[in-house]
Formats: structure tokens, C-alpha cells, sequence
């Protein structure tokens, strides 16, 4: 009797319903924060977009191999939608859209509830390091993407090792990823999980005969344009294990450690860095994380136990030597995450096993902690960017400045530095009229010319506009000068 009269008081049968539209509401608000919130371009971007605007599929020696899904997409956004803020991060929006859809579903076959699997996949896309990586339009967020499905895709496969459909998927996902750095050591994981751990051999070894060929197949055709380049470039394995450009000393590895630490640990100092906002997770996450990695110590004969405990000091490596590629590292913590809050249930529940209204009682402060979890992450990014004085370091508005100059002025020519030429080369796709030159001399003969960042003028021109970036301390951004 009391179970009904709860059941209808709490609309406890709609419970999931609820759960999942709470869910589409957070990722919606996230995804519209996290483009919104910074409205700016980092130089990462920019090089993201040349890359991608000028990726050629007839030459797979260019190191545009690397991380050649994402610059399809990228390609492909670019076109539709001009050479925009918008077309640069439009598919990191997309595939950081997906990667919370397929977390979530990996969530509900990692963990033994959906109501923690709805609840850790709130707190992730209103993470910090979610919610700054999937507006950056650059691959850096393939790296999340490819090892959650490859991880769902590896757990459906192992319920059901006959299925062609789950074969094709998990084979595709694992050729594919291989693009992206980092995710050579998840495969090489999986690889060494299928070995070591007796039912994943068991499931490799029943896989029809007919099947594996097909995987093979399908991998040997996905594989084949990184097998070529890396034949021409061998350099180019170095990149995909994550070694850093700047390459490998004890100074750097020192430096990289001490920044992994605050950008983990330091909770109390919040910061705009070149790796992101920090801290990554609240202090409040990490407490739960604790409690997952204890769970999984209690479990840990289990096929996830045995896949996140490789998983996890195999990626921390190779992030020691390259901080940017952290993303990666957030899934096996999101999954620690999810298990703490099962585990605290779980011990709660052990409490009142017989009695409903202690047993959602316990609902009532875990609601209000992971609520208070998920505001003051989009509170704090919100004002991170809003406010922080390292905003302009890392930031520019002059794409947006220059395509709202250049719509009053399209016959110009636009003179700017050297480094910053191929990307603003681009604009004449939008612009048939424009020209871009790094020589100052060629101002000289123009009728309008735009200057990015230095005046740039002869004694016949006079100054018509300033394009002033409000960030900046030195805000004239573009100087436009005619006869």
C-alpha cells in the first residue's frame, strides 16, 4: 500500500520519462551555453579550419591524415555554413552532442541503475572540460567521442558476440579511431582485455569464422589511407602516440606534471589556462570519483573493472607528456563518477532495505548535491570567460570583426602577418572580390585596404574605420583606409 500511494505522489512511474527529458533539456542548454559563452577563436581553431579547408582525399601523405574524420566534417560544415565561427565549431557541437548521447548509453550498460546513469550524464555535459571542448572546433574532442563508443560498441559486442550488426560497429569505430592521438593505447587496451581477461577470450575466440573476415575486411578498407601515409611519413606514429611537438625533457615532463596536478587538485584556484578552465572536476566529483575507484577495487574481477583499470594508467602516460590531450582522460573518471554515485546508493539502500520513503529520502540531498554540482560548473564557466583577464590571450575576435568589415568594404585588400595569411585566405571563398597579402608595399596601390592589427597605409589614403575588439586592452583590431 505505501509503495502505491508513493508511486502516484512521485509520478514514480514516469520517473525514467522525466530523467531523459531532463537530460535533452541539460545537453540542449550546454551545447547553446558552451558556443555562446566565448563567441571567440582560438589559433588552434584557425589551424583547424586551413587544415580542413584545404585537405586534399588524392594525397594522403599530408599529415591531414591525422585526425582525418574530423577535417571531412570539418570540410563539409565549411562549406555550408562560409568560414563563420559557426562553420569552424559546428562539428564539435555535433560530435560532442553525440558523445553525451553515447555516454548516456553506455552509462545505462556500465552501471546497474538508468537513474544513476541520467544523473552522472548531467553532471558530465555540464563539466567544465565537456562544456569548453565540445565550442573548440578543433579534433580535440574525437578523442572523447571514439572511446565511448568504442567502449559501448566492445560492451554490446560482448552480450551478444554473433550479432554482425555490433561486429561492424565496434570493428568501424576501432579502425577509425586509430586517426585520432591517444587512441592507439584504448585499442591496444581492448587488444590486451580480449587476451588477458577469460570471458572477453571467450567471446573473441566463438566469433564466427564468416564474421571475422568481414571485421577484417572492414577494418583493412578503414585503415588503409593511415597505412599509406604512415608508410611516406613513419613521424607520423609519434603524433597519433601523443608525442608532444615540442618534444621530451625532464624540465617539460615536471612542468606538465605540476600543471596536472592544479588542473586537477587545486580546486580552490580557478583558472583560464592554455588546457582549459581549471580545476576540471569540483571537489565535490572528485569526493565521488573516490568512491567509485573503491567500488571498483571491491569488484574488480568484472570485464568494465578489469577494461577501466587498464584503461586508465595506460591514457594518464601520454597525457603527462601533452596536458592538451586530457579530454580523453575525463571518460574513465566520468565512469568512477557514475559508480561512486551507485555505490553511495547502494550503501544507503542497506540502510532501510524494507522501507520506500527512507529509500527515496536518500534521492532528496543527492538531488540537491548533483543539482549544486551542475550549477556551479555552468556558473563558473559562464564567468570565466566572462571575466577572466587571460581571456584575449587565448581568444580572438577578429573573425567575427573582419567578415562585419568586409561586408561595408568586399572590394579591399586585407593585409596581415605571415602566420595568420592562409587563414585569412580563406575569406575569399565568401568574398570574390578580396584579397589577402602579407606585403605591406601592395597597400600602397589600393583603393581600400584593410590592415589587421597595424596601420598599414600610403600618404593618398586617409582612415575610414576602426574595428575595435572591446576584450582587448589595445582594442583596434582592423584599420581600413581609402583614397
Amino acid at each position: 500500500m505505501k509503495r502505491n500511494i508513493l508511486s502516484e505522489v512521485l509520478l514514480y512511474k514516469y520517473r525514467y520519462i522525466i530523467g531523459y527529458l531532463i537530460f535533452i533539456v541539460v545537453l540542449i542548454g550546454a551545447i547553446y551555453i558552451s558556443y555562446h559563452v566565448p563567441g571567440q577563436l582560438t589559433v588552434a581553431e584557425q589551424n583547424s579550419a586551413v587544415s580542413s579547408a584545404t585537405i586534399s582525399l588524392s594525397d594522403p601523405s599530408t599529415k591531414n591524415i591525422i585526425d582525418l574524420p574530423f577535417h571531412l566534417l570539418q570540410k563539409a560544415s565549411l562549406h555550408y555554413f562560409d568560414i563563420t565561427n559557426l562553420g569552424i565549431k559546428l562539428p564539435s557541437l555535433i560530435i560532442g552532442a553525440l558523445s553525451a548521447v553515447g555516454l548516456l548509453w553506455l552509462l545505462r550498460r556500465w552501471l546497474l541503475r538508468d537513474s544513476v546513469a541520467i544523473l552522472t550524464i548531467c553532471i558530465f555535459v555540464s563539466s567544465r572540460l565537456f562544456l569548453s571542448t565540445s565550442q573548440e572546433g578543433t579534433p580535440l574532442i574525437m578523442m572523447a567521442f571514439w572511446l565511448i563508443f568504442v567502449l559501448l560498441f566492445a560492451l554490446k559486442f560482448t552480450a551478444n558476440n554473433k550479432s554482425i550488426v555490433w561486429g561492424i560497429l565496434l570493428t568501424a569505430s576501432l579502425a577509425l579511431s586509430l586517426y585520432t592521438p591517444l587512441t592507439l593505447y584504448v585499442v591496444v587496451c581492448l587488444l590486451a582485455a580480449s587476451i588477458l581477461h577469460p570471458h572477453l577470450r571467450y567471446v573473441v575466440t566463438t566469433i564466427p569464422k564468416l564474421h571475422f573476415v568481414l571485421y577484417l575486411a572492414t577494418a583493412s578498407l578503414l585503415v588503409a589511407p593511415l597505412a599509406v601515409a604512415l608508410l611516406k611519413d613513419p613521424f607520423m606514429l609519434a603524433i597519433l602516440a601523443g608525442w608532444p611537438d615540442s618534444g621530451f625533457s625532464l624540465e617539460i615532463l615536471r612542468h606538465n606534471i605540476k600543471e596536472i596536478i592544479k588542473a586537477y587538485f587545486f580546486f580552490w584556484q580557478p583558472r583560464l589556462t592554455e588546457f582549459g578552465l581549471t580545476p576540471i572536476f569540483s571537489a565535490s566529483s572528485f569526493v565521488l570519483m573516490l568512491f567509485g575507484a573503491l567500488n571498483l577495487v571491491r569488484d574488480h574481477h568484472s570485464a568494465r573493472s578489469y577494461m577501466l583499470v587498464m584503461t586508465l594508467p595506460i591514457l594518464i602516460l601520454p597525457s603527462l607528456f601533452n596536458p592538451s590531450f586530457l579530454i580523453i582522460l575525463s571518460i574513465p573518471f566520468i565512469l568512477l563518477l557514475g559508480l561512486g554515485i551507485e555505490t553511495l546508493l547502494d550503501e544507503w539502500y542497506k540502510l532501510f532495505p524494507h522501507n520506500p520513503y527512507a529509500r527515496v529520502t536518500a534521492l532528496v540531498p543527492m538531488s540537491i548535491l548533483l543539482a549544486g554540482i551542475m550549477i556551479g560548473n555552468l556558473t563558473y564557466f559562464i564567468n570565466a570567460y566572462r571575466y577572466s583577464p587571460n581571456l584575449s590571450t587565448f581568444y580572438s575576435y577578429d573573425l567575427t570583426l573582419v567578415r562585419k568589415t568586409l561586408n561595408t568594404y568586399p572590394d579591399s585588400l586585407l593585409v596581415t602577418d605571415s602566420k595568420d595569411l592562409e587563414f585569412y585566405e580563406l575569406l575569399r571563398r565568401d568574398y570574390a572580390n578580396l584579397r589577402v597579402t602579407s606585403n605591406a608595399e601592395e597597400a600602397l596601390a589600393a583603393n581600400t585596404v584593410i590592415s589587421h592589427v597595424k596601420p598599414v597605409a600610403g600618404p593618398s589614403q586617409h582612415l575610414e574605420h576602426l574595428s575595435i575588439d572591446s576584450y582587448r586592452n589595445n582594442g583596434v583590431r582592423f584599420y581600413v583606409y581609402q583614397k
